[in-house]
Formats: structure tokens, sequence, C-alpha cells
């Protein structure tokens, strides 16, 4: 008699729900901080400010992926 095909328990289900919230965690980090960036940088040649507009959005970024990056990681600590 062949073996039935082992199925995911629900403790398996939670960690590949947690696996896959903190996936895409490095992601959203690099398009929440390469976005603004990216804006800050096509602004400052369009209005002759390089660097400053770059640098301002960069910061507000990095400071908006870091605080998500944060955000995540309490909630899969809490889960």
């Amino acid at each position: 008699m062949a073996d039935a095909p082992n199925k995911p328990t629900k403790d398996d289900a939670s960690v590949l729900r947690l696996l896959g919230q903190t996936a895409g965690v490095g992601f959203e980090f690099i398009c929440t901080v390469g976005l603004p960036l990216g804006l800050g940088f096509w602004l400052d040649e369009k209005f002759g400010t390089l660097p400053w507009l770059m640098i301002v959005l960069g910061c507000l970024g990095f400071a908006a992926g870091l605080y998500r990056m944060l955000k995540t990681g309490a909630s899969v600590m809490k889960q």
C-alpha cells in the first residue's frame, strides 16, 4: 500500500504565511527607497537643483522603508 502524500498541517501553513510576509520585505524596502530617490533625481534634473531633492526624497523613502520593515517585523514576531 502506497503512503498518502503528506498534507500540510496548520503549523506548516502558518510558517509559510509568515515566510511569505517576510520574503517581500527586502523588495518592498528597495522600492520604497528607490522610487523616491529616482523621482528626486528626475526633479533635480528638471529644476536644476541637483542633488538636493534626490537627497531629501531619498531620506524620506529610507525612513518610510525602515518604518514598514520594522512594522512587518513586529507583526511577524507577534505571530
